[in-house]
């Protein structure tokens, strides 16, 4: 018999952590700033994730669910950081995110992250893709087609712009966030995103970490896809990073014309993040989610 249960206080958050850090491999520092990020945004809603014990009363499996905040008043919950004893996976694995889904049933439900099975599981439990594809582009590329007009970014404070966007103001942790006012020649844009480190694999015996900016939110998706070659190349300067990743509408990507820039200096991907609502929405930002926490990725 399996035994599943909420994750509700700190120690069995804690406990969960460690599971899931065995089994990722996360450095302490990373685990510890989960926990933390965790205890401040999921305040509200009460519990941080859900946990599944075996016959014999060992952990077999855990997931975490950051509180994202709300939209129109529903709340929106992540999914995130799934771990399952090699044991444990197939049938298992699924029965634990069925009851997890059954038990959230009632919020908007995002995953950002999820590997080809983890996708599978939960598009057969009534997930569907985001209308989006992820862009990681480089300073080189943005500054080679940016606009030519004038342009100023200024920063915000976390409360004005709260003051400024409800969807904003419904996130319960904004600690790692940054905000930015990009005027452009006929209109502007407001950003939410955080600086983050790509660790890159081993080159010659060094390994080594690449800062990199990701857009967690925008006011408006539009004006970002007209013009986000400049915003970006404004936002990495601004971050000093080489790199943005943001989010597009699939319709409004191009890739670049040249091999050399899309093979090295701009990638897209159309790994789906997928999500869970009453079909209201077809995408939900990435803002108060695993991707929202300032870790080493």
């Amino acid at each position: 018999m399996v035994l599943i249960k909420r994750i509700s206080s700190r120690t069995e958050l804690e406990i969960a952590m460690q599971f899931i850090s065995d089994g990722f491999k996360f450095n302490k520092l990373k685990a510890n700033r989960f926990i933390k990020y965790l205890l401040i945004s999921n305040k509200q809603i009460g519990y941080y994730g859900f946990i599944s014990y075996d016959s014999d009363n060992i952990i077999n499996g855990a997931i975490l669910t950051p509180f994202q905040g709300k939209i129109e008043d529903e709340n929106i919950v992540n999914i995130s950081t799934w771990y399952m004893r090699e044991d444990s996976r197939g049938l298992i694995a699924v029965k634990f995110a069925k009851y997890i889904v059954g038990n959230i049933d009632k919020h908007i439900m995002t995953i950002y992250s999820p590997n080809k099975s983890v996708k599978r599981i939960f598009k057969s439990l009534g997930f569907s893709s985001m209308d989006t594809i992820k862009v990681i582009t480089s300073v080189v590329t943005c500054f080679s087609h940016k606009e030519t007009y004038n342009y100023t970014l200024t920063t915000l404070s976390q409360q004005e712009a709260k003051e400024k966007f409800k969807y904003v103001a419904m996130c319960p942790n904004l600690e790692d966030t940054k905000f930015t006012h990009i005027k452009l020649q006929y209109t502007d844009i407001y950003i939410a995103g955080v600086r983050k480190l790509i660790k890159n694999k081993r080159i010659l015996g060094f390994s080594f970490s690449i800062p990199i900016y990701r857009i967690t939110w925008v006011s408006d998706r539009d004006v970002l896809a007209s013009n986000w070659r400049t915003i970006c190349f404004e936002l990495a300067r601004e971050a000093k990073t080489l790199l943005v990743e943001l989010d597009l509408k699939a319709k409004d990507y191009r890739q670049p014309q040249y091999f050399f820039i899309s093979r090295f200096l701009e990638k897209s991907s159309t790994l789906d993040y997928v999500m869970k609502n009453n079909g209201a929405y077809n995408y939900i930002p990435p803002l108060g989610s695993e991707l929202s926490i300032d870790l080493l990725i």
